[in-house]
């Protein structure tokens, strides 16, 4: 979860840590990946490379707690990802994802 740009990563990255360093607990909730397609993308000048991912990602029920006891109980389902994953500088991977879409 490393593009500057993905607002998705951001947004779920930001949520998980004010969770917990406000005091609340996150309970259950397991997600299990399935890749459901794989593609290389490249350019004609090279300037580009990696590959395109669409995977499903499921998830058990879980309860969000907040710091005060609320509890906001969220049920089983899946989400669909469409993410690049890039090679960027010659030197790392970086994550973008494009779209999230539930299912």
């Amino acid at each position: 979860m490393s593009g500057p740009r993905c607002a998705a990563c951001s947004d779920f990255i930001s949520r998980v840590l004010e969770q917990y360093q406000s005091g609340g607990r996150i309970v259950g909730g397991t997600n299990s990946v399935t890749i459901d397609d794989l593609s290389e993308v490249t350019t004609s000048t090279a300037s580009a490379f990696g590959f395109k991912v669409t995977a499903t990602v499921s998830y058990d029920a879980q309860t969000i707690v907040a710091h005060d006891g609320d509890q906001d109980k969220r049920s089983p389902g899946s989400d669909v990802f469409t993410a690049y994953l890039l090679w960027v500088e010659s030197k790392r991977w970086r994550l973008d994802v494009l779209q999230v879409a539930p299912r």
